[in-house]
Formats: structure tokens, C-alpha cells, sequence
């Protein structure tokens, strides 16, 4: 059969067809080619692993494809041609190009910086005889800082103390007993620890058991524990851990490793246990701590000016009357008057704060066990001009003075360190400390005596008033005292001249008393690196000039001191507390009056009296604190404290 001549040509195209798309085949073709990572930065003598990514015609997306590694300039980093594994050789940039199949990537840059250091950590570690240490090194460039552990060589001095893995960079081996330098070099740079292997098997805490009240600090010694059951003093750095922070917090301070523990919340039948580390030693036998809430025995009234300038002593008996009776008047050494008494966790010491014509002192007293005091050597705080609250730190390693008008107009915190034996005082260098500040008038700090923060109360009674508006923050040298500004500031918070400040007892809300304009009291929350956040501000309905705040220790109830109005009386106003946040009204509608121009407030640890100092009436008020909050003044309702003396605040002395 004849075929038409348009059908053949049909049948030829077809043929031509197929024989043109076998031989194609439709691979899919690499079309580009990405590398990663982007613009790095090493360190000479370190190294940097490349990858590629290949990209293909039918939407295809290869990792780690297989390519041809160069570097433009091969003095600053030579890389691997398989592997894409650079290393930096000198200080400089190169470029770093992948190429396959006829495809060249994209580029990217490389910089090798030269170490300016090298950082080795642990910087100072202990290991027992058998034991091991990671160490680790960082170099640091301009600009930045880069691991280089692997990199670097590692070298033990004293070989017959450590040795340093073959096969694991930086790891450590014990060999005998003894200290060695640890060095980490790289291109020329040495990094250096100190590594002490010891005998000891573990750490031994004594006491091994301590009971303290809310408030109390006891301190614990720390040794070494060898084979042989003997003990000798640690050779490193100790830390100190609690089960239970919330309720007994601890910090490593003074020598030989030596821990502060003190007491925040009681811990009912429980204990909280506090534990000790030095490099790879460890407690066997943590100590059991008992938290009481503590019953006052004392309490101390400083009497600022008049014919009787001292610090008064009473006894303390909070379920009946009088609650308060003279115990005993000491005066200041060196004829100052007293501002305020504050009272170490310790238990041991009492300072107070006191003005001089032209200069203000801090004297530290011992208490004995019968409340009566000692005076210590007075310090002088020469640049000080006007003294207004003092503080110590939970731990009573610091004492903290607020001073308002040093070294200008805007106020300074003076910082000494407390002698744990003797009470005496030594000034931190750098003080007084000024930042953020504008008339400090309160200080708080919090649980862990990580952070102070201080209440800019400003010029409120001046022409033109120029009350303050903020807080002050600063986070405290666990070893020294001394103050640095957080970055971050504390909101405002409707501040407005804050005077003094009072923690609830969780250690978690701050309340801050506005002086000026509109009366109200201040919340805020702490967070995470002393991050205060703005809780509220409530108003005090009938209220002239909120001076003080104080929180009963239960936490139920915010108490705020009311100054009044200038040669009258002033007042308590009490409210509840829910999630922190005062009441918006007050327990007691226009509050409870008090004496003429009361300064300062303390309630006992009972939650069941509550005292303030008026120094315009020379006497103590005394209230019992109800079940809903509520204050009833007894009979008598107030404790005279000399006539002519000047009361500024009450300080109740708790013990277990």
C-alpha cells in the first residue's frame, strides 16, 4: 500500500522527535552555587568549615554538594579543597569561592584577626587526686571573641601535678597532689589557670545543723576532707548552693570559703539545705538549716537632737502591755545624735548614723546578750552633709548610707565593709557612689544583696519645688561593696519625691512612699538582673506627705506612715495586700493618728504590733495589728522617750 507524501513527512518529524529527546535525556542542570557561612571572622591559627548548597534548573535544592574549595589569597587562610575547611594564618581578608561542574558560587569574605588575649575557664579550679578538668579558651579580637579550645595548645607547668589529654583539647588529668599553671597558647598569645589537685575527697560544712530566725544570718566554715579523715582548709574557690532559696538564701564571703546563711521565711518542721563546692569537690553531708519567724527580745529608738541625744533600749514583750519597757540609754561616743539604728543579721552589731556640727559619723555598738550596747570607733564621713537612711545587706557583709546632699547637690551612697568579728567599719573605695542620683532619701536592696536601689526624693520643699521622679538602681560587688549602674533603669511609676521604701516579705514587691502633690504609695515587681516593672500607684485618700512603708511579715497587710502636715500630727494608713497590690482603700478610713511628725515604723515579727517613732512628740506609738489588719492603740498607747528627745526610728531586734 502507497502511503501520501504528508503522511512520510509526519512519521520522519516524530522520528526526529524522539531520537532528539532520548539523547537530552531532561537532566536537570546545576545552575548556582551558595556557600555559608556568610563573612566570618576567625582568629589566626583557628579554623572555619564551609558548605555549599547547590542549586539545580528543576527547582532542586542540594546541601553539602560536592565542589572545588579556593581562597584568593592564601597568606590570610588557606582552606581545604575538599573538605572547605579554612584556617587563618595571618591578620587580614580573603575571598572564599566553591566551583563544580563548570558552575563558580557566590562569594564570601573571610577575616582572620590576630588574638589580642586569651581567656581560660575555670580560671581557678580544684580537682581531687583522680579527678579530671575541662578547660576551655576564648580569644578575644577587636570586635569580638571566638572558642578556639581546639586550636590552641594546651600545657600543664607542672607536669607532676596535671597532664593534658592527647586526644580531648583542654581536658585535664589529675597526676599528685599540688598547684600547676595552666597556659593555652595560640599564635604567640597565652591564656593562663591556676588548677590545684588535692588529697581531698570531699567537703565537709560545719555546723552541720543551725536553726535562725527570719531576718538572722549564722556563718559556716567549709575544709577539705582527706582519706585519712582529716581535714584541711580549702585551696580554691568555694560555692555555695541552697535547696530552698525562697526560705535561706547563702553567699560565699571572707576567708577560707567561708558562707553567709540567712533566713527569709520560716521553714515550719522542714530544712533547708545549704550545700558547698570547690572545683570537683563536693558536700557529702549538706547543713540542715530551721527558719523561726522569730520573737522580739529588743528594740532600739534613736533620739536624734535635745536634751537627750541617744540610742534607747526597751525590752519587748508583743502579746501584752506595755510592750515596750526601758531597758537601758546609751550614748553616742563622741556627743553626736543619732538619726537611725539598724542591726546586723548576725545579731552582734547595731549601727546607727549621727550628725556633728559640720560632719556626719556611723558608729557601730555590740549588743549583748542582754540587749544592752557597746559603742565601737566612730567613722566620720567627711565629705557627708546630710545623712538620711542607712541599710545593711541581708547577708551583713555591707552597710549602705544614703547621704542627700554629698558631693553636690544630687547626693551620693557611702559603702563600707563590716568586720564579721569586730563590727568595725572600712569605707569602700569609689565611695561616695553618685549615679542616677537626686537627694537618695530610701535604700532597699534585694534578697540575693544583689541590687540596691535608692529613692530620688529631689527638692520637694524648695522654691520652685522640684520633688524627684525616679529610683536609682545599682547592682553591689558581691566581694568588695562597691556600686555599679544597672544599664536599665526602674519606670516611674507615678514617683513623685519618693522618700522610703519596704520590700514585702518574699523579697518580690517594692513599695515606695510619694512625699509630694498627690499622697500614694508605689508598687513594683522585681525580675530577672534586678529589673524592677511598674506595678501601680495607689492613692491615700486623707493622707498629707507618705513618709515610710513597712509590710507586715506575714505579707498581708502595707502599712504607710503618714509625716502630716508641718507642726501637726501624722497618721498609719493599712491596707491588704492581693498578688502585691495594695487596697484601693485604706483599712481604716483616715487612718490611725499618731504623734507629731513620725519618721520611722517597724512591726514585729509576730505580725502582731506594730510602733512608730514620732520625733515631734518624743514618745513611741503602739498598736496591736488585727486579724483583718486593722490597728487598736492599747493602754497606754504611747512609750515617752525622754522629754525633749527627738525619736526618728524603732528597730526591733528578732532572734529564734
Amino acid at each position: 500500500m502507497n502511503r501520501r507524501p504528508s503522511e512520510l513527512a509526519l512519521v520522519v518529524v516524530s522520528l526526529v522527535c524522539v531520537l532528539v529527546l532520548a539523547a537530552c535525556n531532561c537532566a536537570p542542570t546545576l545552575r548556582y552555587i551558595t556557600i555559608s557561612p556568610s563573612g566570618p571572622t576567625i582568629v589566626i591559627g583557628a579554623q572555619e568549615p564551609f558548605t555549599a548548597t547547590g542549586y539545580y534548573s528543576n527547582g532542586a535544592v542540594t546541601p553539602n554538594i560536592s565542589v572545588s574549595w579556593s581562597s584568593s589569597n592564601t597568606a590570610v587562610a588557606s582552606i581545604n579543597g575538599t573538605s572547605g575547611v579554612a584556617t587563618g594564618l595571618t591578620a587580614g581578608t580573603t575571598t572564599i569561592t566553591a566551583t563544580a561542574l563548570g558552575i563558580t558560587s557566590t562569594t564570601t569574605t573571610l577575616t582572620v584577626a590576630p588574638p589580642t588575649s586569651i581567656t581560660v575557664t575555670p580560671a581557678s579550679t580544684v580537682i581531687p587526686a583522680t579527678g579530671t578538668q575541662q578547660f576551655d579558651a576564648m580569644a578575644n579580637y577587636s570586635g569580638g571573641s571566638q572558642d578556639v579550645t581546639a586550636y590552641v595548645t594546651w600545657a600543664a607547668a607542672n607536669t607532676g601535678v596535671a597532664t593534658f589529654s592527647t586526644t580531648t583539647a583542654g581536658l585535664a588529668n589529675a597526676v599528685a597532689a599540688g598547684t600547676t599553671q595552666v597556659t593555652a597558647t595560640l599564635d604567640g598569645i597565652v591564656g593562663t589557670a591556676s588548677l590545684t589537685v588535692t588529697n581531698g575527697t570531699s567537703l565537709v560544712v560545719t555546723p552541720t545543723s543551725a536553726n535562725i530566725a527570719v531576718g538572722n544570718s549564722t556563718t559556716l566554715t567549709v575544709m577539705e576532707l582527706l582519706p585519712n579523715n582529716t581535714t584541711q582548709p580549702v585551696t580554691g574557690t568555694v560555692v555555695w548552693s541552697s535547696s530552698t532559696p525562697a526560705q535561706a538564701n547563702v553567699v560565699q564571703y571572707g576567708p577560707a570559703g567561708a558562707g553567709i546563711v540567712t533566713g527569709f521565711a520560716s521553714t515550719g518542721s522542714s530544712t533547708v539545705m545549704i550545700s558547698a563546692t570547690e572545683g570537683g569537690l563536693t558536700t557529702t553531708t549538706p547543713a540542715a538549716i530551721t527558719v523561726d519567724q522569730g520573737t522580739s527580745q529588743f528594740a532600739y529608738v534613736s533620739n536624734n537632737t535635745g536634751s537627750a541625744s541617744n540610742v534607747q533600749s526597751f525590752t519587748v514583750t508583743a502579746g501584752a502591755t506595755p510592750y515596750l519597757a526601758p531597758l537601758a540609754s546609751t550614748n553616742t561616743p563622741d556627743g553626736s545624735s543619732p538619726w537611725q539604728t539598724v542591726i546586723a543579721p548576725n545579731g552582734q552589731y547595731l549601727f546607727t548614723t549621727s550628725t556633728l556640727p559640720g560632719s556626719t559619723v556611723v558608729t557601730p555598738y555590740a549588743i549583748a546578750a542582754n540587749g544592752s550596747l557597746t559603742a565601737g570607733t566612730p567613722v566620720t564621713m567627711t565629705a557627708s552633709s546630710d545623712i538620711i537612711y542607712e541599710l545593711v545587706d541581708p547577708y551583713g557583709r555591707f552597710l549602705f548610707v544614703a547621704d542627700e546632699l554629698t558631693p553636690s547637690t544630687t547626693g551620693g551612697i557611702y559603702v563600707y565593709t563590716i568586720n564579721q568579728s569586730t563590727g568595725a567599719l572600712t569605707l569602700v573605695p569609689g565611695s561616695p557612689f553618685t549615679a542616677n542620683l537626686n537627694v537618695p532619701a530610701g535604700l532597699a536592696i534585694d534578697q540575693t544583696g544583689t541590687y540596691l536601689y535608692a529613692s530620688n526624693y529631689g527638692n520637694p520643699g524648695g522654691t520652685p519645688a522640684a520633688p524627684g521622679t525616679t529610683l536609682a538602681a545599682f547592682q553591689v560587688n558581691p566581694t568588695t561593696g562597691a556600686l555599679t549602674a544597672l544599664t536599665t533603669q526602674p519606670p516611674t511609676n507615678g514617683l513623685n519625691a519618693p522618700a522610703f521604701m519596704s520590700w514585702d516579705p518574699t523579697g518580690t514587691y517594692l513599695y515606695v512612699a510619694n512625699f509630694a502633690n498627690t499622697p500614694s504609695v508605689s508598687s513594683f515587681t522585681l525580675g530577672a538582673n534586678g529589673a524592677l516593672s511598674a506595678l501601680t500607684t495607689t492613692t491615700i485618700t486623707g493622707a498629707t506627705a507618705p513618709f515610710t512603708t513597712a509590710v507586715s511579715p506575714n505579707g498581708t497587710y502595707l502599712y504607710v506612715l503618714d509625716y502630716g502636715p508641718t507642726s501637726g500630727n501624722g497618721a498609719v494608713y493599712g491596707f491588704t495586700l492581693s498578688s502585691g497590690v495594695p487596697g484601693s482603700s485604706p483599712i481604716t478610713a483616715g487612718g490611725n493618728a499618731v504623734g507629731n511628725s513620725p519618721v520611722g515604723i517597724a512591726i514585729d515579727p509576730s505580725s502582731s504590733l506594730l510602733a512608730v517613732a514620732s520625733s515631734g512628740s518624743s514618745d513611741i506609738n503602739l498598736f496591736t495589728i488585727g486579724s483583718t489588719g486593722a490597728l487598736t492603740a492599747p493602754t497606754p498607747p504611747t512609750i515617752s522617750t525622754g522629754s525633749g528627745s527627738v525619736p526618728f526610728f524603732v528597730t526591733f531586734y528578732n532572734t529564734f
